[in-house]
């Protein structure tokens, strides 16, 4: 006896495989943007006035580093390769330059976009300032619609030492510096020059490491 074969349909198929990721997608894209208008960017002050600092991030470690000794498969102990407390500068092992960071408020965003953004296309754009209630409404923005954007975290605030925005936030060496400017309500009075100085003290001591 035989049974007639019938191809499946391949047009078909894929029209309906389609429409599956399609439904699939647009859950997840729902239950992602539900997420990211529950979040927030932690504040800072306006700059009331352009300059630059620097500082060096040096981390110390707060537990020895150990690795095993070893002979064939078995491991005989341990050999400690850096004891607690080493520090140590991150800067020193880069191997690649990472890009600037700009850090901005939502009252400054049509400075960014006219004023850095052609300056760094590439930089990585964080926002402050930003409670809940207000994600939705600056999401709509046009500018941001059409970059990646973050909101800054406190973590991310302590470790650079941020304080004002703008903040660009560059690698030099074994640096971090830090150009802060001042941006008035009309754009056009901006000063945008940055001063060779360093406000208040020296920023000093070592970052625990996590």
């Amino acid at each position: 006896m035989y049974y007639p074969v019938v191809e499946p349909d391949p047009l078909k198929e894929i029209t309906q495989i389609a429409k599956s990721n399609s439904e699939h997608f647009k859950f997840l894209l729902k239950k992602y943007q539900q997420k990211v208008f529950k979040y927030s960017a932690t504040n800072l002050l306006p700059a009331k006035r352009s300059f630059s600092y620097s500082f060096k991030p040096i981390y110390c470690l707060n537990h020895d580093i150990k690795v095993p000794i070893r002979s064939r498969n078995d491991i005989l102990g341990w050999k400690i390769l850096y004891k607690k407390d080493y520090c140590f500068n991150p800067l020193d092992y880069l191997l690649v330059k990472p890009p600037p960071m700009i850090i901005f408020s939502p009252s400054e965003i049509d400075y960014v976009e006219k004023k850095l953004y052609p300056k760094y296309p590439n930089a990585l754009y964080i926002l402050s300032n930003v409670d809940v209630s207000r994600v939705k409404s600056i999401a709509k923005h046009s500018f941001l619609k059409n970059i990646h954007y973050y909101f800054l975290s406190d973590y991310i605030k302590r470790k650079l030492h941020l304080k004002y925005t703008i903040s660009i936030v560059k690698v030099s060496k074994n640096k971090i510096e830090i150009q802060v400017i001042k941006v008035n309500k009309n754009i056009n009075e901006t000063k945008h020059f940055i001063h060779n100085e360093v406000e208040g003290k020296k920023i000093q001591g070592a970052n625990k490491a996590e």
